[in-house]
């Protein structure tokens, strides 16, 4: 077999052959360009996927600390919202309170005015009744001033029937003596 192919080859002219050769360096020349083109190529997508990496890779970096950052704002804002909720709590209590203050405030008012209208009712009805005593007084003083001037006439009219009784009974014992 080995002799086959020698004279299949030697039979074949030199430049055949030398054109056979050829091609088949020519397309291994070939098939390594197209290889290393092709590797190449590779290699660039690979240097740009590993740039696109490195940037993807640094915006996730900055993504998770704009993500830390956002959290830690987050739990500020909730610890915020929470004082404020609490203190919203307290303020709704205080607010209660107040208004039933208030409400207690404006029942005692009302209370405090009726007894306001009820005891100035009593005062123009205890002014009247005082108005009235202060006329029985001065009708009564009036009537006393008359007794008064009355029972000096009269004193005055025993004074001096008791003076004239004196003098007649001194006469009248004069007498006595006299006719005794």
């Amino acid at each position: 077999m080995s002799s086959s192919w020698f004279d299949l080859l030697s039979s074949v002219d030199t430049m055949v052959v030398g054109s056979i050769v050829g091609s088949v360096i020519l397309a291994f020349v070939l098939v390594v360009a197209v290889f290393s083109l092709k590797i190449k190529a590779l290699q660039d997508h690979l240097e740009e996927m590993k740039e696109t990496i490195a940037e993807r890779d640094h915006r996730i970096q900055s993504d998770q600390e704009k993500l830390t950052i956002a959290h830690r704002e987050a739990s500020d804002s909730q610890t915020i919202m929470e004082h404020f909720q609490r203190q919203e709590k307290l303020l709704i209590k205080e607010t209660m309170v107040l208004r039933k203050e208030l409400k207690e405030a404006q029942e005692e008012a009302k209370r405090l005015r009726l007894e306001t209208t009820r005891l100035s009712e009593e005062k123009h009805a205890l002014e009247k009744t005082i108005e009235t005593f202060r006329d029985d007084l001065n009708q009564a003083d009036s009537e006393v001033e008359a007794a008064r001037k009355r029972n000096e006439f009269w004193i005055a009219q025993i004074a001096e029937l008791r003076t004239k009784h004196e003098a007649l009974k001194h006469k009248l014992t004069m007498q006595e003596e006299r006719t005794k």
